[in-house]
């Protein structure tokens, strides 16, 4: 435990006053209507998934989703309502001059399905997944119900439409969850006065979905286990979509240092590209051949099975370009047991403690990511790093914690 949290914890659930099993009972459950714009484990769909078993609960819960995907499947189990509509997540694409039109029809549709859903059933509170949605300007003349806008993010890279979105967001919304103290800072910074109306709720992990990666079991014949790389190497992990911000290429820079240098390490990357991504998927590939890297780096493509990214692993690094709001991979990796190297400034800052659980450092710096990791090649260094990076995460970043505050 750092800095005195274990008491602050105390305090906190000290403030809870839990509603009774019996009270519920003897109520009709309120209708909880939950905008995502898509549905495939990435960051905010597995944000919300650690919520829902607890929504379940206390509400009557429908998602309302831009997309297919298998956390609508995990969702159905748990069960909520699904209801799925036309492409409303908000995309660069959609903003294009030309495909203005059909992103019109999109939100205009969406909405009408959003007021059918009020009207047959009633709407009680409308959650909005994250401040990427189309629909957002005209959400407030579409239900008379409590709107709370959850940010995820916040597009610093395009100051001009992250003011848009935030003022909107600030005028649609009866309350403002944003996932870091950064992001709420950053809200504050382009809307003035947001603050007011914007808590901030760090994001939870099921723990359940999570086991410590370092030594934990594992079939000889499995996937991971016959693309180690050389013998002995040092693993490393890196989760995300590969997408320009993400900054996989930066990793596979400091992957080429740590070669020339005699250092044996291996770079596990899980996650595919959008369609608008692919040139950046051919140019980490095109590195890779081109710096002999084929032994030493594996393209796992995606998968939502979290306990198989970080199973064996010895260090994960989540070397964005640009600053993360939360970044929950971060707090995944704390989570099965491994040290981080993350950059910042930005979420993940509030997740991990320098020099103690993880580092932070500058972005775009390949040197820097190398000479963390070089930190880390010692295995009583990481052991060290990856058990105190757990106990922060079971006493502060639990899904329990999270949907309660929530």
């Amino acid at each position: 435990m750092f800095d005195g949290e274990q008491e602050a914890l105390k305090q906190d659930a000290l403030k809870q006053e839990p509603l009774e099993d019996a009270a519920l009972g003897e109520l009709p459950l309120p209708h909880l209507v939950i905008m995502t714009p898509s549905a495939d484990l990435y960051g905010s769909d597995r944000a919300l998934l650690a919520a829902l078993a607890e929504f379940t609960t206390r509400f009557r819960v429908t998602l309302v989703s831009a997309a297919d995907g298998p956390m609508l499947r995990a969702a159905e189990r748990l069960g909520a309502g699904i209801v799925i509509t036309p492409d409303w997540a908000l995309r660069r694409s959609g903003l294009a001059l030309g495909a203005l039109p059909t992103t019109l029809r999109t939100v205009l549709k969406t909405c009408s399905i959003l007021r059918r859903i009020d009207r047959d059933q009633g709407i009680d509170l409308l959650y909005v997944n994250t401040v990427a949605n189309a629909c957002l300007p005209l959400l407030s003349v579409t239900t008379a119900a409590p709107i709370l806008v959850h940010a995820h993010e916040v597009p610093i890279d395009r100051p001009r439409l992250a003011g848009l979105l935030f003022w909107v967001a600030n005028r649609v919304g009866t309350a403002i969850v944003a996932n870091s103290r950064f992001t709420a800072d950053e809200i504050e910074k382009l809307v003035p006065g947001a603050a007011a109306r914007t808590s901030v709720v760090l994001n939870g992990i099921d723990v359940s979905c999570v086991s410590p990666g370092p030594g934990s079991s594992q079939s000889e014949d499995s996937e991971v286990s016959q693309r180690r790389g050389p013998s002995g190497s040092l693993q490393i992990v890196c989760v995300g979509r590969l997408h320009p911000r993400k900054g996989q290429m930066v990793l596979l820079e400091a992957l080429a240092l740590a070669t020339q240098r005699g250092q044996n390490w291996t770079v596990h990357f899980w996650g595919d590209a959008l369609e608008e991504h692919r040139q950046l998927e051919e140019e980490l590939h095109g590195f890779v051949s081109r710096h002999d890297l084929g032994a030493r780096t594996v393209f796992h493509g995606y998968s939502d099975d979290l306990v198989r990214q970080y199973q064996d692993m010895d260090v994960a690094v989540i070397p964005s370009v640009l600053p993360e709001a939360f970044s929950l991979v971060t707090a995944e990796a704390q989570m099965a047991g491994l040290p981080v190297v993350a950059t910042g400034p930005g979420g993940p800052d509030e997740i991990v403690v320098e020099g103690a659980t993880g580092y932070i450092v500058g972005f775009d710096d390949s040197v820097a990511i190398y000479q963390a990791l070089s930190k880390l090649e010692a295995p009583e260094v990481r052991s060290a790093f990856g058990a105190a990076g757990r106990e922060r995460m079971l006493a502060r970043f639990t899904a329990e914690r999270y949907s309660r505050e929530l």
